[in-house]
């Protein structure tokens, strides 16, 4: 969902909240995010004390500003009272693998902190069959 179709005013109601927020330009906003941002910085009144988030940046080096959206955000959530579940992410366009670089180290790390299920060993079973003629 991009962020400025999600109602702000309901984050306070939020146990946990994942981010993955990408980085436009030489390190603006994209423009599905803006009013999100603006608004969790300036609004005092948003209290985020109970809620717990994971921070993903998608950005590239060589932009003046590295991953600078994902940083804006990280910095709004923490003065709201936000708590940090694992350090912030941050996925660089240049490394070898791309974002996955940075994403298969980070993770993990957020899949053992939250508990997630280990993934199946096996394959479900297809939902379609295929029938060439």
């Amino acid at each position: 969902m991009a962020m400025d179709d999600y109602d702000i005013e309901e984050l306070p109601n939020e146990e946990i909240v994942y981010n993955l927020v990408a980085t436009c330009g030489q390190g603006e906003l994209p423009a599905n995010c803006k009013h999100f941002a603006k608004e969790l910085a300036s609004n005092e009144d948003i209290n985020l004390s109970n809620v717990k988030y994971a921070m993903f940046g998608l950005g590239d080096k060589s932009y003046v500003h590295f991953n600078e959206a994902a940083k804006v955000i990280d910095d709004a959530y923490k003065k709201r009272g936000a708590k940090e579940v694992i350090s912030m992410g941050l996925g660089d366009d240049k490394d070898d693998e791309k974002y996955e670089t940075a994403w298969y180290e980070w993770f993990p790390n957020l899949a053992q902190e939250m508990k997630f299920p280990d993934p199946p060993d096996t394959l479900p079973e297809p939902k379609y069959k295929l029938n060439l003629i």
